[in-house]
Parts: C-alpha cells; structure tokens; sequence
C-alpha cells in the first residue's frame, strides 16, 4: 500500500541477466612431417583445432613466426561454426643448417566479438643434405652426365644424351 494515500502501488521491471557460454575452442597436438628436414627441401607443420563451444567463432586466423622457417606465414580461415574442427598446414622450408623453432599462432573472436589468442610452439633440426663424392656429383651436385647410359658417360659409341637408361641428362 502507498504510505501517504493508503492506496496500492504496483510496478513491473525487467531485469536481464546475460547468460554467456564459455569458450571452448581448443587446439590439439601439432606436428612435424619430419623432426630434421634437409636445407633446401620442404616438411611441414599442421595444427589441428576444435570448435567445442556452443557458439561459433569467428575471423580465425593463423600465422606462424620463428626462425629459418622460409615459406608462406599467414592463412585466414573465417568462420568456425559449434561442433565444426579443422586444421591448418604450413610449409617449412630450412635455409640454413641447424635450429628451426616456430610457433603458431590462432587468433579469433570469441561470440562476444572480444579477441581471443591460442598459441602452440614446435621445434626441429635442419640438416646440409649430404652428398657422395664417388659418385662423382658434378659442381651444382646433380646427377647430370653422370649416370653412365649416355656418351658423356661411356663415350661417343654409347646412346646419345637424354636417351641412355637411367640418364639424368
């Protein structure tokens, strides 16, 4: 009852209460095509991840940094729907004999469009590829006239160049 007018006094209010469900996007474990890869050649490195909030996610992006990685560094791969997982490659190509060390890195909006970041590192070895010299490798270390089948090989009775068995050239 209102206190001056003894008469009844009613009012309605709406109260909202924000319900947010977590965050669960996850990333699993990373790996390596080879934990030693050869200057020069190429191994690659993939990260899988998993949408398990009941939310979609959004803007994921990937980008890897370290050192003597070569390659592409950056892939975006939109949206991640609930329930939805995925992974991303890149390809490492060692420029130089000894350490390789990344990290991947994913960023994203959370469904409440704040940012969000998930990091995984990784290491491994890159190794001069090594050559036998009895093979008599020619300067830029190919095969080239060396295989025995062409007239560079055995001498001008042979097949011609390009055409013996086994010929790299």
């Amino acid at each position: 009852t209102g206190a001056i007018s003894g008469k009844a006094v009613s009012s309605t209010t709406a109260i909202s209460v924000p319900i947010s469900q977590p965050d669960r996007f996850e990333v699993g474990q990373l790996q390596l095509s080879s934990e030693s890869i050869m200057v020069g050649e190429t191994g690659s490195v993939t990260l899988s991840y998993v949408n398990k909030g009941k939310n979609a996610i959004g803007n994921l992006e990937a980008r890897l940094t370290g050192t003597n990685l070569g390659g592409e560094n950056y892939q975006y791969l939109g949206n991640l729907n609930a329930g939805t997982e995925g992974s991303v490659d890149f390809d490492i190509t060692p420029d130089a004999a000894g350490n390789i060390s990344g990290v991947i890195t994913l960023n994203y909006e959370d469904a409440s469009g704040n940012p969000r970041t998930i990091s995984k590192d990784f290491t491994a070895t890159a190794e001069e590829m090594n050559y036998d010299a009895s093979l008599g490798l020619g300067a830029d270390r190919s095969l080239r006239g060396r295989c025995g089948g062409c007239y560079r090989g055995r001498g001008a009775a042979q097949t011609q160049e390009g055409q013996g068995p086994g010929c790299f050239g």
